[in-house]
């Protein structure tokens, strides 16, 4: 029999939508890290570029002044302390009157206790989260004043792509459960899941709906040779 030539097309489904989008990848977790008290730094062991771990030493401050005050008001509390419940005692067989019971309350000051201890706990500062140490603010033994940054960390592992997309693909954010895929420059071929954290409902001087996405795949780990 004679072949008859057929017309054919791909068929695609309508309920898949597909769209692509450049965007910017910034971290999710970035920090300027420094210490709550002023002193010289005696410890800094991270280099710029150093992966750290959560709770790991950054740098630390001579303690020698801060221990001299924390000294001070330790034996002060524990004198104040012992002097209150020997009032306390004396209060009840009633050989003290309240007033002097009071008046020793008052030499009673935890809160001076509490403020040094933290003022010692504050001389070593620490990671507060698995990351990389993008940049080192000052040097070894230099003198720093509180709230002085001491380093930039940031979690490279977490991180957050900024895009925007047209007004007319708006219905695509609010779509049930929208799936994203990226894939980065520096890593072609690789594609990894993404979750929608935040977007504008609507545009800015009709500039488009900023969007902000959230890498979401297990298989994601800059850490590995093979991630640039």
């Amino acid at each position: 029999p004679a072949t008859r030539p057929v017309k054919t097309t791909i068929v695609e489904s309508r309920s898949v939508i597909r769209k692509d989008f450049s965007g910017i990848v910034e971290a999710v977790e970035y920090v300027k890290l420094a210490f709550r008290v002023s002193g010289q730094i005696i410890n800094l062991p991270v280099i710029e570029g150093e992966k750290v771990k959560k709770g790991q030493l950054i740098a630390a401050i001579d303690p020698r002044d801060i221990a001299l005050q924390y000294a001070a008001t330790k034996s002060a509390y524990e004198t104040a302390s012992a002097q209150v419940e020997r009032n306390k005692r004396l209060l009840s067989r009633q050989a003290i009157s309240v007033q002097e019971y009071e008046i020793s309350l008052s030499n009673y000051q935890k809160s001076e206790y509490e403020l040094s201890t933290n003022n010692m706990r504050d001389t070593k500062l620490t990671a507060p989260f698995d990351g990389s140490i993008e940049k080192r603010l000052v040097e070894n033994y230099q003198r720093v004043n509180s709230g002085e940054g001491i380093v930039q960390l940031v979690n490279t592992q977490n991180l957050r792509i900024k895009f925007t997309i047209p007004d007319v693909y708006l219905y695509l954010l609010r779509a049930k459960d929208p799936r994203f895929l990226v894939e980065f420059d520096t890593f072609k071929g690789h594609v990894f899941k993404a979750k929608l954290e935040e977007y504008l409902d609507i545009s800015t001087e009709g500039t488009g709906i900023p969007v902000s996405i959230t890498i979401d795949d297990s298989s994601f780990d800059r850490d590995t040779s093979s991630f640039g």
